[in-house]
């Protein structure tokens, strides 16, 4: 098992969590089995400390479940960016239900974590410097066969750059229900008439 603590510039107030995983979850009907993630590798963001947990190849997963339980019960309440994710991911893994609080100013067709990232940088609301490279930015689908490979640290620094732009997401998620009020219906959808 990897454990990797790294400082970050700024502090979360809340935690901010991100899973990664070793398993396509999704159904031909484009729905999602979030309770069947196989989790690799966990990030959260808490003050300025991103802690990493990654499960290698060999380690026993009871040891890994163990270790990843300890961490999230040492928690208040947590952040992610699509909480079903989060939430069934945990729920299925661990078999402990979370809750879990959503990031996502809103839900909208192409509304990414990567869409909202952008639009900040575009708004100048952040500087992209601040934010280290991702080397999964282009398709976070290949995390499955770099997990294969062992590539284990091109998944903990997508891991790290996601819980950080999720952090920069949940700051300034006023910015965005503000920019966009007249676009979100009361289910709070993104509707582009």
């Amino acid at each position: 098992m990897i454990v990797r603590e790294i400082k970050f510039a700024n502090s979360s107030e809340v935690p901010i969590v991100d899973i990664e995983i070793s398993n396509d979850i999704s159904t031909p009907e484009g729905e999602w089995e979030y309770q069947k993630s196989d989790i690799i590798c966990y990030a959260t963001l808490y003050g300025n400390k991103i802690t990493i947990l990654l499960r290698e190849k060999e380690d026993n997963i009871d040891s890994y479940k163990e270790k990843l339980k300890e961490h999230l019960n040492s928690l208040p309440t947590f952040y992610a960016f699509n909480y079903r994710m989060e939430k069934g991911g945990f729920l299925g893994f661990l078999g402990k239900s979370y809750f879990v609080e959503e990031i996502k100013p809103f839900k909208g067709r192409g509304w990414s974590k990567q869409k909202f990232y952008e639009e900040l940088v575009k708004d100048k609301k952040i500087n992209p410097q601040s934010v280290p490279k991702d080397p999964l930015e282009q398709d976070s689908g290949e995390v499955l066969p770099r997990y294969e490979k062992g590539d284990y640290e091109s998944i903990i620094n997508h891991n790290i750059v996601d819980v950080i732009k999720q952090y920069y997401i949940w700051k300034n998620k006023h910015y965005f229900l503000d920019k966009y009020k007249d676009k979100i219906n009361f289910s709070g959808w993104y509707n582009e008439n």
